[in-house]
């Protein structure tokens, strides 16, 4: 029989590694964090008529500002 293979763990904090270098410190700390988008309908992951729900659908989500992710968006260099 084969032994399993042993998986090597990431060298770098797993949704930054796609840039291909290590990341500098202020990268870690301000990427991936808004996860109030991850539930339009339901921001926050509370009930859809809370009052701070109703303002984030009403202001946030149907804001004529879009984009596609706002995670992507980083600071220029």
């Amino acid at each position: 029989m084969n032994a399993p293979e042993v998986l090597t763990p990431l060298k770098t904090w797993s949704h930054l590694a796609g840039r291909r270098r290590k990341p500098s410190e202020y990268e870690i700390v301000s990427t991936n964090l808004h996860f109030s988008t991850d539930n339009p309908d339901a921001p926050f992951e509370l009930d859809p008529n809370f009052a701070m729900a109703q303002w984030f659908k009403t202001h946030r989500n149907a804001s004529p500002v879009k984009h596609a992710d706002w995670n992507a968006f980083r600071d220029p260099d």
